[in-house]
């Protein structure tokens, strides 16, 4: 009764009208100038009210309403950043992806059980999420994986990254969008967006690329390892497996980037990465799931010699790093 009631008041009130206009999340309504704390305070509040709203699901009309404005909710948070952004405030960006986070789970939760299933739930879900990976492989977040943070990055004290060129931050935007993507992959119909997320344009494909182009960016490192790679390895859509160790070509690329042994930290920064421990948790992830070898087409998209070449690097360099970890610890 009292989700009723509150599903009620929110319709005749146009509530969320309002709280996605107090929330920055229509291109439209996007200002145009730094806001005040209290303006930034106010619009984290409500994209937490309509997120609360989303998780609970008291009104089902309210949650296909939002749902139905992903693409234009989506274009003001994340693809606008594509553009110069005369006002951007760290917190309400935050705000705003933990917002997308629960919409993605949302359409995850109501996602039909089945291919064959129909009906107007079943349709709009669907709709939903191949809006939600068209927007994710479009040239907008393309943009927004490109452009580097225009803040400067601050050079470490230490002597050992002196001479290391500076490719400049990553920035909270690229990993907040990095998250939306890891998330996406995450979940059970993966397989049934994989061909839109492969495209022409491939996130996947770019965030490989910025983890090696940016060699001593750990927290990178994690979003990228744990929240894209892994649950690709470890899910069912072959599309993207395929997509990610052959196209992508990261298990060349873990064969060729390894270190077997790791230089001394304290020594130049060029002479060593710090993503090498990913690289291991990648490689045994690959060997703990037989995805080479239960992986339909994945044989094929490989180079001829690929097998036998990941096989002499699992046995030599891979099987010295896991010994020497496990003494280590």
């Amino acid at each position: 009764a009292a989700g009723a009631g509150v599903a009620r008041w929110s319709r005749r009130l146009k509530l969320l009208p309002m709280l996605m206009e107090a929330a920055q999340l229509r291109p439209a309504s996007v200002a145009s100038t730094p806001l005040s704390l209290v303006g930034v305070r106010r619009a984290e509040n409500a994209a937490g009210v309509i997120q609360c709203m989303l998780r609970r699901a008291v009104d089902h009309a309210l949650v296909q309403e939002f749902l139905g404005q992903l693409p234009d909710v989506l274009q003001a948070v994340v693809g606008r950043m594509a553009e110069p952004v005369p006002a951007f405030h760290p917190s309400l960006f935050d705000a705003q992806v933990e917002l997308l986070t629960s919409a993605i789970c949302c359409i995850e939760s109501n996602w039909p059980p089945s291919p064959d299933t129909a009906g107007p739930k079943a349709t709009f879900f669907r709709d939903a999420g191949a809006r939600l990976a068209t927007f994710l492989a479009s040239d907008a977040t393309k943009k927004v994986l490109a452009a580097a943070s225009k803040r400067p990055d601050p050079v470490p004290a230490t002597d050992a990254f002196k001479s290391l060129p500076q490719p400049g931050p990553v920035g909270v935007v690229r990993i907040g969008t990095l998250r939306l993507v890891g998330l996406l992959v995450q979940c059970s119909f993966a397989s049934e967006v994989a061909t839109t997320l492969v495209g022409t344009f491939s996130p996947i494909r770019r965030a490989i690329e910025l983890m090696f182009a940016h060699p001593h960016t750990f927290f990178l490192h994690e979003v990228v390892t744990n929240q894209v790679v892994l649950p690709i390895i470890y899910g069912s859509s072959a599309a993207l497996i395929v997509h990610v160790l052959a196209e992508c070509a990261l298990l060349s690329e873990i064969m060729k980037r390894f270190q077997e042994a790791e230089p001394a930290r304290g020594k130049d920064a060029k002479t060593f990465v710090s993503y090498n421990g990913h690289l291991a948790h990648i490689a045994n992830a690959i060997e703990q799931s037989s995805v080479l070898s239960l992986c339909d087409g994945l044989a094929a998209a490989l180079p001829g010699d690929a097998a036998s070449k990941w096989k002499t690097f699992v046995a030599g360099p891979l099987q010295k790093y896991n010994a020497q970890q496990k003494k280590a610890y």
